[in-house]
């Protein structure tokens, strides 16, 4: 105002604080223009003020969230919601990407997706455009522009830009994520490791292949269920394996189990179990859990005992002296023959 008096001239647009009674700054835009009298003689100013504090709060939290987006690891889009053609991209897709903004702002999403072509991106976008979903979360391949792939999830949504809608994906790269996936199925390939799942609220199991194979069972007519794989295991076995999942689920124990299973075709197993269970809120939902054939171990461990126990026998009862001696060939035990032929007492 002082301004506009002193140069006697209209100004607009003056961005000022304004202090109230309690402290509260408020920001606001000034407009001071000078008045005069019917002879044209400067008589004093008007001041018209707009609040823009709102203004300003939506434009620092807009500053705020674009300064998260940019620092994010993760691939963020948004793009136009008919032609697709790209609007934002955030510092981490270009890095991954190694495009620059520029060259991206000509592309859409489909010519960064290999495998995917416009009918597949319009059926998979189709509930996000009538309404039907909040989101879409799908997998799929992304391209650099060396020409290397990598796997990606891709959530994707429309969402209020200002006046317009637009989508806006974020996308994980899940590279890492498949390699793991890929070691344990190669894991569970050559050691005969099967994962099952057990959804306890669903009530529903899941098997890999191993597990159907190390229960004897058609991967195709056996759809697992609790009952159903209770009915495989050894019916002197039962009682013990449902014990064990009752106190992993109640107390929480390790369930950890070795038991006998019976295929359909009346062969016997023995299997290794080991689990853990995932609560919510101290509730059991999940039981995961790994199994092993260890039949071979088993018949193993059952030759070594009967070994052990003829040679037992035959050192017991042989009519021969046996000595038994330690790596420095001390003695360390003599059949009852021995003792008898030099007259010791055992």
């Amino acid at each position: 105002m002082a301004r506009a008096i002193k140069e006697e001239r209209a100004l607009t647009d003056m961005e000022s604080i304004v202090v109230r009674p309690n402290g509260e700054q408020r920001a606001v835009l000034a407009n001071p223009t000078p008045l005069y009298d019917n002879h044209g003689k400067f008589t004093g100013a008007i001041n018209v003020m707009v609040d823009i504090t709102d203004r300003h709060r939506a434009e620092a939290e807009r500053q705020r969230l674009t300064s998260m987006l940019e620092r994010s690891l993760n691939e963020i889009y948004i793009f136009d919601l008919e032609r697709l053609t790209f609007e934002y991209v955030n510092h981490g897709a270009l890095s991954n990407l190694g495009y620059t903004l520029e060259q991206m702002r000509s592309m859409t999403p489909l010519d960064i997706k290999p495998e995917m072509d416009a009918a597949q991106f319009e059926a998979l976008v189709a509930p996000l455009r009538k309404g039907e979903k909040e989101k879409v979360i799908f997998t799929t391949v992304h391209r650099r522009a060396d020409g290397r792939d990598y796997p990606v999830e891709v959530h994707l949504q429309i969402v209020d830009n200002g006046p317009r809608r637009v989508f806006m994906a974020m996308i994980l790269d899940i590279t890492e994520r498949k390699l793991g996936e890929e070691r344990l199925r190669v894991i569970t390939r050559t050691g005969k490791l099967g994962i099952w799942d057990w959804d306890i609220l669903a009530d529903t199991i899941t098997w890999t292949d191993p597990v159907y194979e190390i229960h004897g069972v058609d991967k195709g007519s056996f759809t697992p269920t609790m009952q159903g794989y209770h009915a495989l295991i050894h019916p002197d076995d039962r009682e013990q394996v449902s014990a064990a999942i009752k106190a992993s689920l109640e107390t929480d124990a390790p369930y950890t189990i070795e038991f006998r299973t019976v295929n359909k075709k009346g062969v016997v197993n023995w299997v290794y179990t080991n689990a853990v269970v995932m609560r919510d809120g101290g509730r059991p939902v999940r039981m995961l859990g790994g199994t092993m054939n260890i039949t071979a171990r088993k018949k193993s461990e059952t030759a070594l005992r009967e070994s052990e126990a003829r040679f037992r026998a035959i050192y017991k009862h042989a009519s021969f002296g046996i000595v038994l001696v330690d790596e420095k060939g001390r003695m360390t035990d003599v059949n009852p023959a021995y003792a008898n032929m030099v007259g010791w007492k055992r």
